[in-house]
């Protein structure tokens, strides 16, 4: 069946800037080398990055340049927006005390085009917290190597940031000077003098561990802060604290609870909700062994707003962990996240609207299940309503760094599995991305293609934005396949069409394994709205997967976003027993038809309930007879014969002589 028909609209023209980023390399390869081993030989380690207010970037990294082999020390590099290296080659001095360690450091926009860096520092004997304030020309502005933000008893470490919408930054980290992992933050105004208590105000200094912290601003000033924490003793479980501008927590002393519940939470992650409150995703094992995925949001008042312990987003079998989070624009957010549901990483996403409802297919859309393993994603917030995600690909053997532009209805923008970001020799690993500009984003990495000369990693960016996403033959408005008794039905909705020849559809029993179910011819080239229809009348049992090929007239062909569909067969099973009646110590023969390759159980019982006979047997073919042996002492009567195959059962009186 073929069937369409045709609604007329006008459609607005769309107009690209073709400037923006115009001189940023094509992607895959060269992109843009933020530093060179072979100039400085030092190794690249860790890395962040901001924008710059004017939709280039910072990137804030360390290397042991100065120790080879030993301590780090922290640079900073600048990139405008079409992709030209601002600073003094290989990045401006930031923190290098040759002496000491500089690392794990962190980038914020102080939102006048100028950055503030923080890290974790040696220069003492212990770690101890500093940052320095980097302005658009590459110069320091606040003590030649870093102002102190605290250098109490123990470690502090682990450090994150946001800027406190006043030139400023929020400064939160790990802090041991208990004896055991605390919270704390601090405030620096854009002159580099801290505002609060000296060393940081108590976030949680609850009993056992309180580590693995993630930040947001909160719209005013102030700041929302999420961390794993075992006060329980036994189990981890998630907790957020809110501080304002002054250095006040806001919600109870030690935290609000986010999740609880049986078993560990990891991996917090945590976005403004654009009303001063934040949703927070976590990989979960309340399920047991493996890790799924969880959201909850929490107002401004410190009240959780869903379901208590967390909607979830996903509890697909095997493990789902690592995931991102970024705000959707419109009061929800985005996740993204490494998922093994069929055996290898894959990457997945689901969006989550303001109330708490999932927007997309349950338990997430595929965004990339290419051969051999997709890990390490990242995510920036929308730009014009589309998510960007970036990952770690192997498909090739080695790993590559790969993305995909989503829209908000889920629909992946790019090509099916992603577009190379990266394709260089030997691996590029550990992609960050962020939003640049208003229509923009830009991404880094770590990257090995120069190691073989050099025996060390550098630093590669790329700039993207949404015109990365070549303009589709098509305007699909949606894709849907949809169980109706005996068949799949399927309905797809375009907006325009421009070269295009004809539609595939495919379904999968794995999403990896594909075969053609039907052709449907395309419109040519439309600028109507045109719905299709059609129907799989032989759909597969249980799980699988359908999705849409679409191919020009000169051969290019797009894919559509995967959809899942559940089908439950069924079977029309007939049973037959002979002889009946039987006698005692022969034989009871049972034949079955339309239900072959399927495992049924058969079971006697007397009029009483008592069970003589159980057996599960494999019936592989129509026709076959089973033959159950009647023992002699079974007691002559009325018995009832059995058979079921899953969610089907037949039965039969049968009398035993």
């Amino acid at each position: 069946m073929n069937l369409f028909f045709k609604i007329f609209f006008f459609l607005p023209l769309v107009f690209v800037n073709s400037n923006v980023l115009a001189q940023w390399p094509a992607l895959s390869t060269p992109n843009v080398q933020v530093t060179s081993s072979a100039t400085t030989g030092g190794n690249l380690k860790d890395y962040w990055a901001c924008s710059d207010g004017v939709g280039g970037s910072y990137s804030i990294f360390t290397d042991d340049r100065q120790d080879p082999g030993g301590n780090e020390s922290v640079y900073c590099q600048r990139i405008d927006r079409w992709g030209n290296i601002k600073f003094t080659a290989n990045g401006v001095d930031i923190a290098t005390i040759a002496t000491a360690d500089q690392d794990r450091p962190k980038v914020t926009s102080d939102g006048f085009n100028n950055a503030i860096a923080c890290w974790q520092d040696s220069r003492s004997g212990g770690d101890d917290i500093y940052a320095q304030k980097i302005d658009s020309n590459g110069a320091v502005k606040w003590t030649v190597n870093g102002k102190l933000i605290c250098n109490a008893a123990g470690t502090q470490d682990k450090v994150w940031m946001v800027n406190d919408g006043s030139g400023g930054a929020i400064i939160a980290w790990e802090d041991s000077r208990s004896g055991t992992e605390d919270i704390y933050a601090q405030r620096i105004n854009s002159a580099g003098v801290v505002q609060w208590t000296a060393n940081g105000v108590v976030i949680c200094n609850a009993v056992d561990k309180q580590r693995d912290i993630h930040i947001t601003e909160d719209g005013v000033g102030g700041a929302i802060i999420v961390w794993t924490d075992k006060r329980g003793g036994v189990t981890q479980d998630i907790y957020a604290q809110r501080i304002n501008s002054a250095g006040v927590v806001q919600w109870t002393a030690n935290g609000v609870v986010i999740c609880n519940t049986a078993n560990d939470q990891n991996n917090p992650k945590i976005v403004t909700d654009g009303s001063n409150g934040g949703i927070i995703s976590w990989s979960d094992k309340r399920g047991g062994v493996t890790e799924d995925i969880y959201a909850q949001r929490i107002n401004s008042a410190g009240v959780v707003q869903w379901v208590a312990n967390g909607v979830a987003l996903c509890t697909s079998p095997d493990t789902q962990q690592i995931p991102v989070i970024a705000s959707d624009s419109k009061g929800g957010a985005v996740v993204a996240w490494e998922d093994k549901r069929t055996g290898v990483e894959d990457i997945y996403a689901q969006r989550i609207n303001s109330a708490g409802v999932t927007q997309w297919t349950a338990n997430g859309n595929i965004v990339c299940s290419a051969a051999n393993r997709q890990q390490n994603p990242d995510i920036s917030e929308a730009n014009n309503g589309k998510i960007l995600i970036v990952w770690e690909d192997r498909r090739t053997g080695t790993e590559d760094i790969y993305l995909q532009v989503i829209d908000s209805a889920g629909v992946m923008l790019g090509a099916a599995n992603g577009i190379a970001a990266s394709t260089a020799a030997d691996k590029q690993t550990n992609p960050f991305v962020f939003k640049s500009g208003s229509t923009d984003w830009i991404t880094i990495w770590q990257d090995d293609r120069n190691k073989t000369v050099t025996g060390n990693s550098d630093l590669y960016a790329q700039g993207l934005n949404p015109t990365i996403v070549p303009i589709l033959p098509i305007k699909l408005v949606t894709f849907e396949a949809n169980v109706n008794e005996d068949h799949v039905a399927l309905k797809w909705i375009t907006e325009s069409e421009i070269n295009n020849d004809y539609f595939t559809i495919e379904k999968s029993k794995d999403a990896r394994n594909w075969e053609n179910v039907l052709i449907v011819n395309g419109a040519g080239n439309s600028n109507q709205v045109m719905e299709y229809y059609d129907i799989d009348n032989q759909p597969l049992n249980g799980i699988s997967y359908y999705r849409l090929k679409q191919t020009d007239f000169n051969g290019v062909f797009t894919y559509s976003n995967i959809v899942p569909v559940k089908y439950e067969k069924k079977l029309n099973l007939e049973m037959s027993l002979f002889p009946n009646p039987v006698e005692r110590g022969h034989e009871l023969k049972i034949q079955f038809s339309e239900i072959a390759n399927t495992e049924v159980l058969i079971v006697i019982r007397d009029t009483k309930g008592q069970e003589y006979y159980s057996k599960a047997v494999l019936h592989n073919e129509d026709g076959v007879i089973v033959a159950i042996p009647m023992d002699k002492e079974i007691p002559a009567g009325l018995y009832l014969v059995t058979a079921s195959s899953e969610n089907q059962m037949y039965s039969k009186k049968l009398i035993v002589r």
